[in-house]
């Protein structure tokens, strides 16, 4: 983002075919293949959230950052803020209010996304049980502010 190559189709390859290099590096990034049965969770950068990394972090060399976050049960949301350029998010499944710093409180659901601007404070409240966020940031490494006020 923003896409800097042209993607065509080739109308003769047949796939899956004899040629497989998992290693293959295109242009300083790899090819990574998520599999959420493997994930491991970890406590998230926002308290109250755990998270798994899809390795496209490790992938792009710190270019992007992608990660898929749930909500921890009976934990309160924190209200936090960040200092990244490019910072959109994804509902995956289920449902939460996005309470964001001179904002009304606003419904999301699955299939719905929204992108945060740097330094604005937001809490991410009355999270469903099966929310998932997918979230993806240029670059991978950022700081993440907890509000104190």
């Amino acid at each position: 983002m923003p896409a800097e190559h042209v993607t065509t189709i080739d109308h003769a390859m047949t796939l899956p075919n004899d040629k497989v290099d998992p290693g293959r590096v295109f242009q300083g990034t790899r090819f990574v293949f998520d599999r959420v049965a493997e994930a491991v969770w970890k406590p998230w950068r926002i308290p109250g959230f755990d998270a798994r990394d899809t390795g496209i972090g490790e992938a792009t060399q710190g270019i992007a950052g992608v990660q898929v976050a749930r909500p921890l049960k009976g934990e309160p949301p924190a209200r936090t803020s960040h200092n990244t350029d490019i910072h959109f998010t994804f509902v995956m499944e289920g449902s939460l209010t996005l309470n964001a710093d001179g904002e009304a409180p606003y419904a999301i659901v699955a299939g719905d996304a929204f992108v945060l601007p740097p330094y604005l404070k937001v809490v991410y409240e009355n999270c469903s049980d099966d929310c998932e966020l997918l979230e993806i940031t240029l670059p991978l490494s950022f700081e993440t502010e907890i509000a104190m006020d």
